[in-house]
């Protein structure tokens, strides 16, 4: 059996991979990580601009039993294109940042604009293609309006390494 990362190392990847993926959007930065710290999880800078951002980490699971289940088995596990449970899936997405969005209303620093990063961690993703993440936002257009105080939504580790980007 794999041995899973502690939280600490989890993020410390997670803010690795989103800074990485962020440079390669066509609006992408150049961010430096300044400063672990709570709500949110990090600032950021962007190296050309010298502008702080706030960064709060998240990733997202279809059920409690994914981890151990699933990412954390030696054996193959098939991933079968599925509808019903890519819908499950962007429920739970839709889940989590509602939940985030309420706790950042109430208790974040909001002294520099704030990302939720997503790190889109379950294999069903790999059936998701770049229509049903655009699907997915215009869908879920009124989420989008009241984002605030969150700016962008990214949802990363996509199909090949893609990344998603949602503004208000």
């Amino acid at each position: 059996m794999k041995v899973w990362p502690n939280t600490q190392k989890s993020q410390e990847y997670e803010i690795k991979e989103f800074v990485k993926a962020y440079k390669g959007f066509s609006h992408g930065r150049d961010f430096s990580i300044l400063e672990e710290r709570e709500k949110p999880d990090y600032i950021v800078k962007d190296n050309k601009t010298n502008e702080l951002f706030g960064v709060e980490l998240t990733s997202v699971y279809l059920d409690d039993r994914s981890v151990p289940d699933v990412h954390m088995q030696e054996n193959n596990i098939h991933i079968y294109d599925c509808q019903e449970t890519k819908d499950l899936y962007k429920k739970k997405i839709i889940e989590k940042i509602t939940e985030k969005i309420n706790k950042a209303k109430n208790g974040y620093n909001i002294s520099h604009p704030l990302i939720l990063s997503i790190y889109a961690n379950e294999y069903i993703t790999i059936h998701m293609d770049d229509r049903e993440w655009h699907d997915f936002a215009k869908n879920n257009g009124n989420l989008w309006d009241s984002m605030e105080p969150f700016i962008e939504v990214v949802i990363w580790s996509l199909q090949n390494g893609k990344t998603f980007s949602i503004k208000k």
